[in-house]
C-alpha cells in the first residue's frame, strides 16, 4: 500500500511539474492589434442624420404589423435620399412588409459573403415615464455631444453607422472582394420573425452561406470596468440568445441571491412581506441593489445604512422608488447603522470589498468598521430579528462571530435555498421557452 501511495505521489508531482512548465513556457495567444488610423468623417453631419432617423417613430407591435407602416416607409425614403452613393452600388429588396435587405456584390464570386445587421424598430415609451426623459423620446436632439432619443443607441445608431460607412466607401470608388449583405429588420424588438427570420429563410432558398454575421452589440469604452486598464468591449448576450440568459451575478445586481433572500424570509414569516422591515448595513453593492428591488416589488420596508460615498446607485434607487409608489414599499438610505437597524425584523450585511475591489480591502476596513454588525447593533433591531448574509462571510470584519453563529442567524437557510431558488428559476424559464 505504501509503495502504491508513493507511486501515486510521484505521478501527481510529475504532472504538476509538466503542467507548470507548460504554463510558463506557452506564450500568450492574445493578438496585439495596432489601432487603425481614423477615417475623416463629418461627425456633425452624421450626428444630424442620426437625429433625423430617430424622429421616425418606427415602433414594432405584435398585433398590427402595419400600425406604424408610414413611419417605416418614411425612414426608407430618408435612407435613400441621405445615402445616394450607397444606393448607387447596393441592390435593395424589401422583405415582408418593411425589412430591408441590401446586397453589395463582391468582385470575387467564389468568396464567401458576410452580413452586417441592425434593426429599424424601437420599443414604445412606457406610459407614465415621459417625464423621466431628459429630452423628448423621439426628438433626435443634439445636446452635450450626444444624439438623444429612442433608437439612437438601440439600434438606429448601428444602422446609420453602416450606411455612413458604405456611403464613404462608395464615394471613394471602393469595391468589396466579398459580397456584403446589409440586413435591417423591422421587428427585432418583438422576435424578428417577420423580418430577420424571413431573410434567413430567403438565404436558405438561394443557397447563401455566410462566412460571418456582425450584429448589434454594446460598446468599446475606457474606464468602465474596475481594475481594467485597457479598452473593454461589452457584449450584449441576452438580446441575441435563443435560450434564456440568467444574470447569476453582475456588478450592478445579484438577482438570484435577492430572490433567495426573500424566499427564505417567506419561509420564516409567511408569504406576505408587505411592511416587513429589513435593514441592510454596509456597502451599497449589487446584493444591496437586489434587496432594494425585491423590497420595492413586495411592498416591504428597507433601510440602508452605508458610509457616505458608498450608498446604493442613484438610478437603482430612482427605479425602485417609482415601483414603491405602486406597492407601498418604503426605501430609506441612512448613514447611521443604529438608525438604519432600529426596529428591523431582519438585519443583512455583505462583505466590505466585493469582487474587483480587493485592492481596497484595508481602506474599506477602516471606513466600514463602524458598520460592523455586532451584538450591540442587533439590540437596536426587533427582539429576535434574523441575521442574514449571502456568504462567504469574514467573521470579525462585517459581522461578529457571535452574531453570524448565533441562534437568530439564518445564513445557512439562505445558502440551502440558493439551490432551490436556482432550480425554480430554471424551471420557469425552460417552461416559458418551450
Amino acid at each position: 500500500m505504501r509503495k502504491l501511495l508513493a507511486l501515486i505521489g510521484i505521478v501527481v508531482v510529475a504532472l504538476a511539474v509538466v503542467v507548470g512548465a507548460k504554463t510558463l513556457l506557452t506564450p500568450s495567444r492574445q493578438l496585439d492589434i495596432a489601432a487603425v488610423t481614423p477615417v475623416p468623417v463629418d461627425a456633425a453631419a452624421a450626428a444630424g442624420r442620426l437625429g433625423q432617423a430617430v424622429r421616425f417613430k418606427t415602433i414594432s407591435t405584435f398585433d398590427d404589423e402595419n400600425a406604424n407602416g408610414a413611419e417605416f416607409e418614411a425612414l426608407h425614403a430618408f435612407l435613400q435620399a441621405s445615402f445616394p452613393k450607397a444606393h448607387g452600388v447596393l441592390q435593395r429588396e424589401t422583405i415582408g412588409k418593411y425589412a430591408l435587405l441590401y446586397t453589395w456584390p463582391g468582385t470575387d464570386p467564389k468568396a464567401q459573403p458576410y452580413a452586417l445587421m441592425a434593426h429599424q424598430d424601437v420599443v414604445p415609451i412606457a406610459p407614465g415615464t415621459e417625464a423621466d426623459w431628459q429630452q423628448p423620446p423621439f426628438s433626435g436632439a443634439l445636446r452635450d455631444g450626444f444624439v438623444w432619443g429612442r433608437g439612437s443607441w438601440d439600434d438606429k445608431g448601428n444602422l446609420m453607422s453602416i450606411m455612413e460607412a458604405v456611403e464613404l466607401l462608395a464615394s471613394a470608388g471602393f469595391q468589396p472582394r466579398q459580397t456584403i449583405h446589409l440586413i435591417f429588420g423591422h421587428d427585432e424588438e418583438i422576435s424578428g420573425r417577420r423580418g430577420a427570420a424571413q431573410i434567413a429563410k430567403l438565404f436558405k432558398e438561394r443557397g447563401i452561406h455566410l462566412q460571418f454575421v456582425l450584429d448589434e452589440g454594446l460598446l468599446i469604452t475606457d474606464g468602465l470596468l474596475a481594475g481594467l486598464s485597457r479598452p473593454a468591449a461589452l457584449i450584449e448576450l441576452a438580446a441575441h440568445s435563443s435560450v434564456p440568459v440568467i444574470n447569476g451575478l453582475s456588478e450592478l445586481s445579484h438577482p438570484c441571491q435577492g430572490l433567495t433572500d426573500y424566499f427564505t424570509l417567506r419561509e420564516k414569516v409567511g408569504p406576505d412581506l408587505r411592511g416587513f422591515h429589513i435593514a441592510y448595513v454596509g456597502d451599497g453593492n449589487n446584493t444591496c441593489h437586489s434587496l432594494i428591488f425585491g423590497a420595492a416589488k413586495l411592498g416591504a420596508k428597507i433601510t440602508i445604512g452605508a458610509p457616505a460615498g458608498y450608498e446604493p446607485d442613484a438610478e437603482v434607487l430612482r427605479r425602485a422608488r417609482r415601483e414603491a409608489r405602486v406597492t407601498g414599499a418604503k426605501i430609506d438610505v441612512l448613514h447611521d447603522p443604529f438608525e438604519a437597524v432600529t426596529g428591523a425584523q431582519a438585519v443583512y450585511t455583505d462583505v466590505w470589498a466585493s469582487m474587483g475591489f480587493e485592492a481596497e480591502t484595508e481602506r474599506r476596513r477602516e471606513i466600514f468598521s463602524p458598520f460592523r454588525v455586532t451584538k450591540k447593533l442587533m439590540t437596536a433591531a426587533q427582539r429576535g430579528a434574523f441575521f442574514m448574509h449571502c456568504l462567504p462571510a469574514h467573521r470579525g470584519d462585517e459581522v461578529e462571530a457571535a452574531v453570524i453563529d448565533g441562534r437568530n442567524s439564518i445564513v445557512y437557510d439562505q445558502a440551502e435555498n440558493r439551490l432551490h431558488t436556482q432550480k425554480a428559476i430554471l424551471l420557469v424559464l425552460i417552461q416559458a421557452n418551450q
